[in-house]
C-alpha cells in the first residue's frame, strides 16, 4: 500500500470508528428503551456489521471467499446439529428476534460465526504471526465475548437455553469449534491485515458487555 494510500485510509478510520461506537452506543441505549423495535434491527446490524467488515478487508481472492464460505456454513451447520441433538452445546431452542430460520436455526447464526471468527483473528494478529498461537487466543477470545453474550441473547430473545440456565458444555463447544474453525481461516488466509477489524470486534464486546451489565445490575 503506497503512502497516500495509507494517509487516505487513515483518514476513513478516524471517521468510521467513532461512527462505529457511535452506532453500537445507540444500539444499547436502543435494546434497553425500546426493546421490541430494536431486536427488530439485529440481523440488518449484523449484516451491516459484516459488509463494513467486507467494505475494509484488503485483498479479495478466492482463498478468502472460500474461507468465509467454509466458516459461514460449518458455524450454521454445527448449530443445527446443537438445535436438533441438544448434544454439542446443551439444550437450547432459538426465538424471533434473529429472524428467518431453516431447520430451526436462524441464518443470520452463520452470519455470527463469520463476525465471531474474522473479529477476533484481527485481534490476535496484533500479537502473534503463528498460526497455533493465534488459534488458541482466538478461539479464547471467542468464548469470552460469548461468555457477555448468553446472557443478552436470552433477555432478547436471541434463543434460551433449557431451564433457563447455561450449561459449561456451551463454552467447551464454543472453544473446540472456534479452534477449528480458525484453523481452517488461517489455513486458507495466513495473515489478515483488516484496519476496521480489531475495532468491530472492540465495539460488539462494548454492545454485549454494557447489556450484560445492565442486566447483573437489574436495569
Amino acid at each position: 500500500m503506497s503512502f497516500i494510500n495509507q494517509i487516505s485510509l487513515s483518514n476513513k478510520l478516524n471517521k468510521v470508528i467513532p461512527s462505529l461506537f457511535i452506532f453500537y452506543s445507540v444500539g444499547i441505549v436502543g435494546m434497553y428503551a425500546f426493546a421490541s423495535l430494536f431486536q427488530d434491527l439485529t440481523p440488518m446490524t449484523l449484516v451491516m456489521t459484516l459488509g463494513l467488515l467486507l467494505i475494509y478487508h484488503p485483498a479479495y481472492n478466492l482463498k478468502l471467499v472460500i474461507a468465509l464460505i467454509l466458516v459461514f456454513l460449518g458455524g450454521y451447520g454445527v448449530e443445527v446439529l446443537g438445535v436438533k441433538t441438544g448434544v454439542i452445546f446443551g439444550e437450547y431452542a432459538y426465538g424471533d428476534t434473529l429472524g428467518f430460520a431453516l431447520f430451526d436455526v436462524p441464518l443470520m447464526m452463520g452470519v455470527n460465526w463469520v463476525l465471531m471468527v474474522y473479529t477476533t483473528a484481527c485481534v490476535v494478529e496484533q500479537f502473534s504471526n503463528k498460526w497455533w498461537t493465534k488459534a488458541i487466543f482466538g478461539s479464547a477470545l471467542m468464548v469470552l465475548t460469548d461468555y457477555f453474550m448468553e446472557p443478552v441473547a436470552m433477555r432478547y430473545d436471541f434463543w434460551n437455553w433449557a431451564d433457563a440456565t447455561i450449561p459449561f458444555q456451551n463454552y467447551l463447544a464454543w472453544y473446540i469449534f472456534a479452534f477449528l474453525f480458525h484453523l481452517v481461516f488461517y489455513f486458507l488466509v495466513p495473515k489478515i491485515n483488516n484496519q476496521i477489524g480489531k475495532w468491530v470486534w472492540l465495539a460488539m464486546a462494548f454492545f454485549f458487555g454494557s447489556l450484560y451489565l445492565l442486566i447483573q445490575v437489574g436495569a
